[in-house]
């Protein structure tokens, strides 16, 4: 496969505030090689904190392992933005 697409919705109705939508896609090339993500936290919640999201990851493959890199971004109102690094080896 050269290209994959996913969109996602998460639609949440708890008891104790509004119901609000998480939307998402995440866009992979060269067979799952290179990601790219983008996606939008409490959507139609007033006053949320969360907001848009991005990120993308490398994963590299040989017959023996796997080696996987992702960065993710979190913007927020009101804290500091967010950014997360993660490294991972699979055999």
């Amino acid at each position: 496969m050269i290209f994959r697409l996913s969109i996602l919705a998460d639609a949440m109705h708890p008891n104790d505030n509004m119901e609000s939508l998480n939307i998402g896609t995440e866009y992979a090339v060269l067979n799952e090689s290179f990601l790219i993500r983008a996606g939008y936290k409490n959507f139609f919640l007033k006053n949320n904190e969360g907001r848009f999201t991005a990120g993308i990851g490398v994963q590299l493959k040989s017959h023996f392992s796997t080696i996987k890199f992702d960065y993710a971004f979190s913007e927020y109102r009101y804290l500091q933005d967010v950014h997360i690094f993660s490294l991972g080896l699979g055999f």
